[in-house]
């Protein structure tokens, strides 16, 4: 089975051996492969679309959005998506264990099946968030626009600059449950995820029970909050330990439905965008996916 390799343009100064390394291990190993450096915000797409048809592997070497894009192009598709966490975040690994990763590991994959969520015109294989964590993501860019270094570490400035001003959003929302049942709510809300895996936003673990195998979403709502309360709640949100607060509700849902009369401020993978209405549901088992770390 042929095994392709992206590396995104992103890692490639941090990286530069990354080349000499795959080409070294697999030209001993006598296995087929290509590797390719994107060259422009469509060559992940364009080359993961390439070979999405085909039984082979795709090693997506980048971050969250890199790793989004490519299994955007391999819903249902014969090509299997692995990932060499190179970006600045990498929350989606973090659904896996890579502490003992090492490029050898890539010789014997074990393919298996992973959930995918598709929400309007797209799809998202990790969290789809909105609210005060987005406006947070949004005051990151700006951030890292004129300290480029800090990279992931300017993720706290960019919630510092956020949390001081009030925010909640009035949302109807409407879930249909994983039991059946369906739940409305017609409330104000600071903000609210929908995930398929638990991490986001550089570690942040909205949803520490979410396995991206499982064929369940887990969405996240957190009512209006004051400043007091961000505060309070916050480092518990971090860390995975907010499910005992009751201004929280966590849900395992299958397929839903989020609108508002304002501008709900969205991101997927870091890609941020804005939108009235959100319509979302569960692709289960939609993507062939390399679990390099286990689960």
């Amino acid at each position: 089975m042929k095994t392709i390799f992206i590396i995104s343009s992103k890692s490639r100064n941090e990286y530069a051996d990354l080349k000499k390394e795959i080409i070294s291990i697999y030209s001993k190993a006598d296995l087929e492969f290509e590797i390719y450096t994107t060259e422009n915000k469509n060559s992940i797409k364009e080359i993961t679309r390439k070979y999405s048809d085909k039984e082979c592997i795709i090693y997506v070497c980048g971050g969250d959005g890199s790793l989004n894009e490519a299994a955007s192009e391999l819903v249902n598709k014969k090509a299997a998506l692995g990932l060499i966490p190179l970006g600045t975040a990498n929350d989606f690994s973090k659904n896996f264990d890579y502490s003992k990763f090492s490029l050898d590991d890539t010789l014997n994959p074990v393919v298996k099946t992973c959930d995918i969520i598709q929400l309007n015109d797209m799809f998202c294989i990790n969290i789809l968030s909105f609210g005060l964590d987005t406006i947070a993501l949004s005051n990151t860019y700006k951030v890292l626009e004129k300290f480029p270094f800090l990279k992931a570490k300017a993720y706290p400035f960019g919630i510092l600059r956020s949390i001081f001003k009030p925010f909640a959003l009035h949302l109807d929302i409407e879930l249909n449950l994983r039991d059946g049942k369906i739940y409305k709510a017609d409330d104000l809300f600071t903000l609210g995820a929908v995930c398929n895996g638990s991490y986001y936003g550089d570690g942040f673990n909205p949803s520490p029970n979410s396995r991206v195998d499982d064929g369940i979403l887990e969405v996240v709502l957190v009512k209006k909050l004051n400043l007091i309360n961000i505060l309070k709640i916050l480092p518990s949100y971090k860390k995975g330990l907010h499910l005992k607060y009751p201004q929280i509700d966590i849900l395992e849902v299958e397929s839903g439905t989020i609108k508002s009369n304002d501008t709900i401020l969205s991101n997927v993978n870091g890609e941020i965008f804005e939108t009235k209405q959100i319509d979302f549901k569960i692709l289960k088992s939609a993507i062939k996916f390399v679990y390099l770390g286990g689960l």
